[in-house]
């Protein structure tokens, strides 16, 4: 049964698909008997028509450039106060609040100062006692010098006692030669005597022989016993003498011993004495480095007791309060971030491209020449002037969006020029985060051309000239900061300006461009 079924369909295929191949054949045979019967259409040649253009008379002229400048004020001063001593609050100023206006030296904060106060009385206490300290070294300086001039006076003393004894031991030699010739001299006395005696014994004994005297018996007198007595008594009296001599040199020597021992005992105690001035000056030396110790000590006791109260380096407002009443505060503890309003500051953005026709002029520290702009901004629905002075500029190009920044100042002891409804004008300050505007007079560029934009259009980067011969026109390719124009004509040929001559684009104001003869 399946089988026959199968069959039957694709029998039905089968004659559809010659049923289509029929039709097909049918409709291509009508289509071709139409088209022999239709009629064969002209081809006629459309005529050539001039291309339009646009014209536009071109004038030789001054044109003084505007440039735009807007940007947001900033304060130049807003640091943040931070404690320089740790402790607990106890006060706060008045206007320590968020946007509190505060004047230089206005109490912002007071911190507890009881151990301040403590370490300056130590502090000064210190000082005194150290004071007392160098009073003391100084009087035993003094004294120290006093046994110097001791000591000294005792040496030249011993100096003199030797001379002294120097001098005796001279004499005592001259004494000691001196008695050894009277000993000398009593010996030869002694000796003339003894000759003498011998001699008048010898005559005596010839004289008793003649005389029948005894010979043996020699008379005292003719015996010359009194002078030998007196001769022997002088030699005993000169020996004598020589020994005393020789005992007073001894004791001059032993006494210039002692003299040279009293010396040296004196020059030691100069150098001990000296030794103890220099000791005492070096105490009195390390108690004044002492002495300057503890000054600092106390200069910075009193200067942490001075922070205890902290107060507003200038006028301003407080941004923002970070403490309150009774907290602890660390060294280093942000208090609260400070503005000052007296002087603030725009940072204004300017195109590379622009930035020539400002006509301001840039030194090499980073300044610039001051120019005055007056700069708007709107308050409410009134427009408002601020005199701002350009003053300085970037060192490099913004590289995220190619502009050069320049900075402008705002005195704010002048602010802004706002006028009421009465007509009558007064001065406001500039408060930071207002969007300010200004459109400036640039400098002027003579002898240019003021073209549609239109008649130039961007292209190619290379000079192209060409004539038209049925027009005084001119093309032109004009690079300038990355702005690439070529292929403008249908510019009507401007007096001074030659033909296919290149120009310089001075400014692309939108719609306008600003040429001239290149």
């Amino acid at each position: 049964m399946s089988s026959d079924s199968s069959k039957k369909d694709i029998g039905l295929l089968v004659g559809r698909i010659v049923l289509g191949l029929i039709i097909v054949a049918a409709g291509m045979g009508v289509f071709n008997f139409l088209k022999s019967f239709a009629e064969k259409a002209e081809v006629e040649t459309p005529a050539q028509l001039p291309a339009a253009v646009e014209t536009q008379m071109l004038k030789k002229l001054d044109r003084e450039f505007l440039v735009h400048l807007n940007g947001t004020v900033e304060a130049i001063t807003q640091p943040n106060i931070v404690a320089e001593v740790s402790g607990r609050i106890v006060e706060v100023g008045a206007n320590f609040v968020d946007g509190g206006v505060i004047q230089k030296d206005d109490l912002l904060v007071s911190i507890d100062d009881a151990d301040y106060k403590s370490a300056h009385v130590m502090a000064s206490a210190e000082i005194t006692r150290i004071n007392a300290q160098i009073e003391q070294l100084k009087a035993m300086v003094n004294q120290a010098k006093v046994g110097v001039e001791s000591a000294q006076a005792n040496e030249m003393q011993a100096n003199a006692g030797l001379a002294v004894d120097d001098s005796a031991i001279s004499q005592a030699r001259a004494g000691v030669k001196q008695a050894e010739r009277g000993v000398e001299q009593a010996q030869a006395a002694v000796a003339l005597e003894t000759s003498q005696r011998e001699i008048a014994i010898a005559e005596w004994k010839e004289y008793a022989a003649k005389t029948g005297k005894d010979a043996s018996q020699v008379p005292p007198l003719v015996a010359r016993e009194p002078q030998r007595i007196d001769v022997e008594a002088k030699l005993a009296s000169a020996q004598a003498g020589v020994e005393a001599a020789k005992a007073s040199l001894d004791a001059a020597i032993e006494m210039k011993a002692r003299s040279e021992q009293a010396l040296e005992v004196a020059k030691a105690g100069v150098a001990n004495a000296k030794e103890a001035v220099k000791v005492a000056e070096a105490n009195v030396k390390v108690a004044e480095a002492q002495l300057q110790a503890a000054n600092e000590n106390e200069i910075s006791a009193i200067r942490n007791l001075n922070r205890c109260e902290i107060r507003a380096p200038f006028a301003g407002r407080i941004e923002v309060t970070m403490v309150d009443l009774g907290q602890h505060l660390g060294m280093g503890q942000v208090v609260a971030k400070l503005v000052s309003l007296d002087k603030v500051q725009v940072r204004l953005p300017v195109a590379q491209d622009q930035i020539g026709f400002l006509g301001i002029r840039p030194k090499e520290d980073g300044t610039i020449e001051p120019v005055t702009y007056k700069f708007e901004t709107t308050i409410g629905e009134r427009k408002v002037e601020i005199d701002t002075s350009i003053v300085r500029y970037a060192p490099m190009v913004d590289a995220s969006t190619r502009a050069f920044m320049l900075f402008a100042e705002i005195d704010n002891s002048k602010g802004a020029t706002i006028r009421d409804t009465e007509g009558v004008t007064r001065s406001i300050p500039v408060l930071p985060g207002t969007f300010v505007q200004a459109t400036i007079k640039g400098r002027t560029e003579k002898a240019v051309y003021e073209v549609k934009r239109s008649a130039l259009r961007a292209s190619a980067p290379t000079l192209v000239r060409e004539m038209y011969p049925r027009a005084e026109w001119f093309l032109v390719t004009v690079t300038r900061s990355g702005e690439q124009v070529d292929d403008g004509h249908g510019t009507e040929h401007p007096e001074g300006l030659a033909h296919f001559a290149p120009v310089e684009i001075i400014r692309n104001e939108g719609e306008t461009v600003v040429i001239r003869e290149h």
